[in-house]
């Protein structure tokens, strides 16, 4: 919707936005619940990514898992920045192949200097690891 807006000069492209809250209106809009455990690291770089991340956890939760709940867990460690994504949908019935969206997100996430591990057993998990320190 930003970029729509911005495409149609209804608001100015360097026009601060919290994407937090864009992110949670896209939850509310499709009914899902994100549950927060920690917070977003306060620098633009890592944000960005992170919600990005959140952004492609949360389509998948409605598209593939069927669930109503993403569940964001942030940890703030020496070196790095840790999120792990899961929902409460349907297990995957099989392994996680990377196409579209999470293998975007991946490229994304190893410019950054960053590693992305994604489980599909038990349950669906996804994890990024983004480093501290130089920015990028």
């Amino acid at each position: 919707r930003h970029t729509i807006s911005v495409m149609r000069n209804e608001i100015d492209s360097f026009q601060q936005t919290d994407e937090w809250k864009l992110l949670m209106k896209a939850a509310e809009a499709v009914d899902v619940e994100i549950i927060k455990d920690g917070e977003l690291p306060e620098d633009k770089g890592r944000r960005e990514i992170l919600i990005a991340v959140i952004h492609e956890c949360l389509t998948n939760t409605v598209k593939h898992a069927n669930g109503n709940r993403l569940y964001l867990s942030v940890r703030s460690e020496e070196t790095a920045v840790i999120a792990e994504l899961t929902n409460n949908g349907k297990q995957p019935s099989e392994q996680i192949k990377e196409t579209g969206g999470l293998k975007n997100i991946r490229y994304t996430v190893e410019a950054a200097g960053g590693a992305m591990t994604i489980k599909s057993t038990p349950r669906f998990m996804l994890q990024v690891e983004l480093p501290k320190g130089e920015e990028y």
